[in-house]
């Protein structure tokens, strides 16, 4: 099964068709950790873990490889809000190659960068979740372009 050229989440059948668990590593014993509440097919999963698997599946099927920084599903107390946030690392300032934050070639691939965030924000506002993008620009200061996409995986306020 392939996602390619598709604006919706896959099914959680197609998701065990493509993928396993990210947090399978850490269920596998190698920690002498308990067994993990999110394997996959575990009964005790939460939707809204459910539907954060199958943004980054479909995220990286239809717009990978990309530097994931940080993935955040809120929680008050035991249960999720439905908030997700991510954030990706953009290209980097080559200072070896003489490169600084306004030369044309980093500010270009900056450009990429930031134009794919947009359309990533835009196929999650199709797939019926609520969406911004803030970004990050690299400067002196940091070397990298960051961007960050919130959402709501229901469609709710942000």
């Amino acid at each position: 099964m392939s996602f390619n050229n598709r604006f919706e989440p896959p099914t959680i059948n197609e998701l065990d068709e493509e993928s396993t668990c990210t947090y399978d590593k850490y269920c596998e014993g190698e920690f002498n950790c308990e067994p993990c509440k999110y394997n996959k097919g575990d009964d005790n999963m939460n939707e809204y873990v459910r539907k954060a698997l199958f943004v980054d599946v479909t995220i990286q099927n239809e717009f990978g490889p990309l530097d994931w920084v940080d993935q955040t599903l809120d929680q008050e107390g035991d249960i999720y809000t439905g908030h997700y946030h991510i954030s990706f690392m953009g290209p980097r300032i080559d200072t070896e190659a003489g490169e600084t934050c306004m030369s044309a070639g980093f500010r270009g691939r900056e450009d990429g960068f930031f134009a794919k965030m947009h359309r990533i924000k835009n196929m999650l506002i199709n797939c019926g979740m609520t969406a911004d993008l803030v970004k990050f620009y690299a400067d002196n200061e940091c070397p990298y372009s960051e961007a960050t996409i919130h959402m709501h995986l229901d469609g709710g306020e942000l």
